[in-house]
């Protein structure tokens, strides 16, 4: 398998530095370096750079396409930290709904803020398993009541009317919004 890669690789000629373009089985290919092939590529995906930094002082360069940083600017962590901190004063707790890719961003970027953060999934599968960086414990949402719930963060705002319903339902009044 490995030789086949190899083979792929230099027949397209995916170099991604200065390196000139040689081998290529294109007929129409005129030789040259990736930035200046990349610069007559029609944009597939429109994509928004933004950096942020963590509660440890450390930058992160985040890609998103476009349209996905609307809601995302440099102070928005350390609104939901002040949030977490407010709701941990009063002894509450704050449900994180959603324990795909986003959640697990959401809750390693709130450091110790988000150790009142209560990582919640649908997903009978991922119960009882622990969040990657954090090691917080997944819950199914039926164990929500007894916990002290105070805010439910979802972290697919598609969801979040479906999710209030559910919340209702088990009788917890905590505010719902979709992240």
């Amino acid at each position: 398998m490995l030789d086949l890669t190899l083979i792929f690789l230099v027949l397209i000629g995916g170099v991604y530095d200065e390196t000139p373009l040689t081998i290529n089985p294109d007929p129409s290919f005129v030789e040259g370096t990736y930035e200046e092939w990349i610069t007559g590529q029609p944009q597939y995906l429109p994509l928004t750079i933004t950096s942020i930094s963590g509660t440890d002082g450390a930058d992160f360069i985040l890609i998103f396409e476009d349209g996905l940083t609307d809601s995302l600017d440099a102070g928005l962590l350390d609104q939901w930290r002040g949030r977490f901190a407010e709701i941990a004063a009063a002894g509450g707790k704050v449900a994180v709904w959603g324990v795909g890719s986003k959640g697990v961003t959401f809750l390693n970027l709130m450091g110790d803020p988000g150790s009142i953060g209560v990582p919640v999934d649908i997903n009978p599968q991922k119960h009882g398993l622990h969040v990657p960086g954090t090691g917080q414990r997944v819950v199914a949402p039926e164990n929500l009541p007894d916990l002290g719930i105070r805010l439910v963060l979802v972290m697919n705002p598609v969801y979040t009317a479906e999710i209030e319903g559910m919340v209702r339902a088990q009788g917890i009044d905590a505010e719902v919004v979709g992240v």
